[in-house]
């Protein structure tokens, strides 16, 4: 009860977090990414790592197999596939405020757990069947556990940077952008003042070493797929304006963005000056960090996992995601929750609180309120609901496939995927042929809709979010 009482409002932002990434959890259909997540998860775990060595998913492991055993026990509805999602989610928000009370103040922490609360990026990615909410957490977890080896030479605190460490770069292959902001900050201390707290030279290499022994097998998988991509990405190349657009996707809206860049430079007039009078409610017991430090540790967070991505792409293959980058918007949180404290009046902070809840209800209003992801469900219903027996069901393009049979039921219908020459299709005889096209292959539908008319006759055709349903007979002889 004193823990409770001690936290209430902690609490409170955590069960609305919580809340927010529950609601209509499974109200949308799954999409093909999460359709491929379900499709694996159901795979033994020798088969889940043989399919990862075939298929260039550009994904780690570890997230696959951990639904792997969800699935076993909770079944694979949309609801239960998400959920996870959704609690890792909600725990990042525990973990952000732990992070918020170290680098800063409890204060801190409690405004960067709101912002994540409600931050509809987070929400968003935590209501899919995908591994970028638990990349998040671990993202914090980490960041958490290094601030404690710096401060403290406690072995748990060793051992929790290892293992969450370990978890996160086996989760997500950006992971990796983490520990390289992470090296920078230890080394860019380190060889300014050979002094970075209780975080010996010997310490950081063994834990870099370890880390490195541990993931050798993932550095196989990350070889093949780093390979797979320099063959071509679906990914266009990042502009300057691509930058800008990160931070307002972090926000999820521009307006909001604003506020959260305004408060964010804010923080520099707290953490830079060492002796300022802003920078009272700053510990510098734990970490032994000055401010201008936990400033540059803040920056190095944010930015790495954006700017390496945005260079490389310039020179190689496009890599830079929003949803990839993820971790760097715990960063930009926690800097804007900083500069909130600024003056360390009560009524500025809560009046700057009100106004990240009542903004965020604004975006949050919209995204609850539309449909999102394509509707695979109703396609597929409304497909099997009309159907005749022996009809054939084709899905283009051909990897979407997975997400029709996620919803197929019917075992008397003629489920394929299409290929761009259409050579998959066959002789349907009397029955009706049952075209799914998705939107993002929108530059091929008009060449795909003339083709599959001098074959066939339209008999009707309808219009989903993201999918066009057409409904083909074989021409009749004149």
């Amino acid at each position: 009860m004193i823990l409770i009482r001690n936290n209430y409002l902690l609490l409170l932002i955590f069960l609305l977090g919580l809340a927010l990434r529950i609601y209509n959890l499974g109200a949308e259909s799954v999409w093909y990414d999460e359709a491929i997540s379900i499709a694996v998860a159901k795979l033994g775990l020798i088969d889940q790592i043989s399919w990862n060595f075939v298929q260039n998913d550009n994904n780690p492991p570890l997230y696959y197999q951990f639904l792997h055993f969800w699935v076993w026990i909770f079944g694979d509805s949309e609801f239960a596939t998400r959920l996870p999602s959704a609690l890792f989610g909600s725990f990042s928000i525990i973990a952000i405020y732990m992070v918020g009370k170290l680098v800063f103040n409890k204060k801190a922490g409690l405004i960067a757990a709101l912002i994540l609360a409600t931050s509809i990026f987070h929400i968003k990615y935590s209501q899919e069947a995908r591994a970028y909410s638990l990349l998040a957490f671990l993202t914090l977890v980490s960041f958490y556990y290094y601030l404690k080896i710096i401060s403290s030479e406690r072995r748990p605190y060793f051992w929790g940077y290892l293992i969450s460490s370990i978890l996160m770069i086996y989760s997500h292959y950006y992971g990796f952008l983490i520990l390289a902001a992470q090296n920078i900050f230890f080394f860019g201390n380190y060889l300014k003042t050979h002094n970075v707290g209780a975080l010996s030279l010997r310490k950081w290499f063994t834990s870099q070493i370890i880390l490195g022994v541990l993931y050798l097998p993932g550095f196989v998988l990350f070889a093949k797929h780093t390979v797979a991509i320099q063959g071509g990405f679906w990914l266009p190349e990042p502009t300057l304006k691509a930058l800008t657009t990160t931070f307002i996707i972090y926000s999820g809206s521009t307006v909001l963005c604003l506020v959260l860049v305004i408060s964010s430079l804010l923080s520099f007039l707290i953490l830079k000056p060492l002796n300022s009078k802003l920078a009272k409610g700053l510990s510098f017991k734990e970490p032994p960090l000055s401010g201008s430090n936990r400033l540059y540790l803040l920056l190095l967070w944010l930015f790495i996992p954006i700017l390496l991505p945005f260079i490389l792409s310039q020179f190689s293959t496009p890599i830079l995601l929003y949803r990839y980058i993820i971790g760097a918007s715990l960063a930009f949180y926690l800097l804007a929750a900083i500069g909130i404290c600024l003056t360390g009046r009560r009524a500025v902070m809560i009046i700057m609180s009100f106004l990240i809840l009542a903004l965020s209800y604004v975006n949050l209003e919209e995204y609850y309120n539309m449909v999102d992801k394509y509707q695979w469900r109703e396609t597929i219903s409304y497909i099997e609901d009309n159907a005749s027996i022996g009809d054939y069901v084709a899905v283009y393009p051909i990897f979407e496939i997975e997400s029709a049979r996620y919803y197929k039921d019917r075992d008397d219908l003629h489920y394929y995927s299409l290929n761009d020459e259409l050579i998959s299709i066959t002789d349907i005889g009397n029955k009706n042929l049952w075209l799914v096209l998705a939107d993002h292959a929108r530059t091929k539908r008009k060449a795909i809709e003339d083709a599959m008319l001098q074959r066939y006759d339209l008999v009707d055709q309808k219009k989903y979010k993201l999918l066009n349903l057409y409904k083909y007979q074989k021409k009749k002889v004149q």
